[in-house]
């Protein structure tokens, strides 16, 4: 039986790099590393989340995808440090990025959506309680409805050290 322990990174294609590292950035994610441009004009990103990456792609023929009828990613969640859902928002109107929903409460805590360059949904939210970082990576009842009746899954990730040396399934060691 497969039984996985955690999500290692996720890797997102962008079709512009620096707005997006902008972005994350203004969220308070940290860039580990950067690469290129290399002859084809490709870069790419590392940035760090909590114990966790996104790796963020560039190529020149990248485009947005079209939000009314996309497919894939409904939306990412980050737990955000916080005193309270309007300290957040304030935050992130100080730091110029517009909140399109919320906010909306859910089952310990309160959440606002935000976009990326490329109209990626990211919810940010401030719990009501603190929660462990190894507690979990995501329970069916983390789902919430929204008003047009889909659900939205936050997914928490759990930090995970690999064993010196290991092989991840791209090739690298970890240090």
């Amino acid at each position: 039986m497969l039984r996985p322990k955690a999500l290692d990174h996720v890797a997102l294609k962008v079709s512009d790099m620096d707005k997006t590292l902008q972005f994350y950035q203004v969220l308070g994610l940290e860039p580990l590393r950067t690469s290129g441009p290399n002859a084809d004009g490709v870069r790419s990103a590392v940035i760090k989340v909590g114990g966790q990456e996104i790796n963020v792609f560039y190529h020149p023929h990248f485009v947005s995808v079209d939000k009314e009828n996309a497919v894939g990613v409904e939306h990412f969640c980050l737990n955000m440090e916080a005193a309270s859902i309007d300290d957040l928002i304030a935050d992130l109107r100080h730091a110029g990025v517009e909140i399109f929903r919320g906010p909306v409460e859910f089952r310990d805590g309160t959440s606002v959506c935000v976009s990326d360059p490329d109209g990626s949904t990211w919810n940010c939210a401030s719990r009501s309680r603190k929660q462990p970082d190894a507690e979990y990576v995501a329970r069916p009842h983390d789902a919430y409805r929204t008003t047009g009746g889909r659900i939205r899954m936050s997914v928490r990730l759990p930090r995970q050290r690999l064993p010196r040396n290991h092989v991840g399934n791209n090739g690298r060691r970890a240090l």
